[in-house]
């Protein structure tokens, strides 16, 4: 299966998808794994900050803070593009 070329900074508040991979370039990608943020999960923007960033994201029941830069390096699948 091809991997997604969209990434999680593109996912609209409230819409659903599933991470498909972290880009391990990123230089938090050991924490992010940690947290769950791992291939097959579920994950939902739950909040957007005043000015566009962090964005709250629910993932495995927990809700984490994330920066553009972060986010930019994971990649997702939209519940529609099953």
């Amino acid at each position: 299966m091809a991997h997604s070329n969209i990434s999680l900074s593109n996912l609209n508040v409230g819409v659903t998808a599933t991470i498909d991979y972290v880009d391990s370039s990123c230089p938090n990608f050991h924490r992010l794994t940690e947290l769950g943020f791992v291939t097959n999960t579920e994950i939902i923007p739950v909040h957007k900050s005043p000015t566009g960033w962090p964005i709250a994201y629910l993932v495995r029941g927990s809700v984490f803070g994330l920066r553009r830069d972060d986010a930019e390096k994971i990649f997702i699948r939209r519940k529609e593009d099953f």
